[in-house]
């Protein structure tokens, strides 16, 4: 039945590897069966600077001690100008593309903090737990931190585009574990296996909604479950299934694993289409990395 979850997807997709205890991986996607040098780019190598930001995660001003985004970029020397998008990979299987001109760095203005301020004013090198409010409508995972945490000022981000939801990426990331280069138009082709404008629109809802926690076959983020592999997901919820659990928490959530958090803006329209590309992509191989 088309409403019953399978056992297995309850399972919760292998983290990202833990982070370098000594600084941030920073990558190239490898073409055509290369293998991806990372450099580590060293906290030691690194000018760390204190700043107070508003955390989208728990909300008010802290003070923080680290680095921004930009400056670990351009310490890792990695980037080709073909490579306009980092891949921010995180410790709980989350995937975040960022745009990488200079004028979306500056809007989204990512920090990644080694040290918070303590109530007593002391720089701690530990990150308390964010735990989500529990009620009837709203079960997630507490997010717990390793030896960073990306502080982001603002819930924005380009890939939401226009949609109404309260949902921001930023709200659920963890320890930034390394960040992948990619040719941002190269990367998308690898989901567009097909040119049937329904499917097609349906690609654009992944990308809006689901890309930061779920995967498909393997490829992009592994926080939530991925829609191809073991079983896809179009074979046991069909579309208006689909819907409610995108737009609704369900009373049993907790219980069936289900910790999504909801987006009620989403309509039915969008999430057919999005069931009709889940449909396309398991029938179909994602196409080659082709910058």
């Amino acid at each position: 039945m088309a409403h019953l979850v399978p056992a297995l997807l309850l399972l919760v997709a292998a983290s990202a590897p833990p982070a370098p205890a000594d600084g941030i991986a920073v990558w190239r996607r490898p073409v055509a069966g290369a293998k991806a040098a990372p450099v580590i780019v060293a906290w030691s190598s690194l000018k760390l600077e204190e700043r107070t930001s508003v955390d989208v995660q728990l909300g008010g001003e802290r003070s923080f001690r680290g680095v921004s985004l930009k400056t670990i970029l351009g310490a890792a020397a990695q980037r080709t100008p073909a490579e306009d998008t980092a891949l921010l990979h995180f410790k709980n299987g989350m995937q975040v593309p960022v745009p990488l001109d200079d004028a979306m760095l500056a809007r989204l203005d990512l920090f990644v903090a080694r040290a918070v301020k303590d109530s007593t004013g002391k720089l701690a090198e530990r990150f308390d737990n964010v735990v989500h409010e529990r009620s009837p409508w709203m079960e997630q995972r507490a997010i717990t931190f390793g030896t960073n945490k990306l502080v982001a000022k603002d819930p924005f981000h380009p890939a939401l585009g226009a949609t109404t939801t309260k949902f921001t990426p930023w709200a659920h990331v963890d320890t930034l574990t390394g960040i992948e280069l990619v040719n941002g138009a190269a990367w998308r082709r690898t989901l567009r296996i097909s040119e049937d404008p329904r499917v097609l629109q349906g690609l654009g809802a992944f990308e809006q909604r689901c890309q930061f926690c779920h995967g498909v076959r393997g490829a992009g983020a592994s926080f939530g479950w991925d829609f191809v592999k073991p079983i896809p997901v179009h074979t046991w919820r069909d579309a208006e299934s689909l819907l409610y659990h995108v737009k609704f928490r369900k009373l049993t959530g907790a219980e069936q694993g289900l910790l999504m958090p909801p987006q009620p803006d989403a309509t039915i329209d969008e999430v057919r289409a999005l069931w009709d590309w889940m449909k396309a992509v398991s029938a179909n191989e994602l196409r080659p990395y082709l910058p």
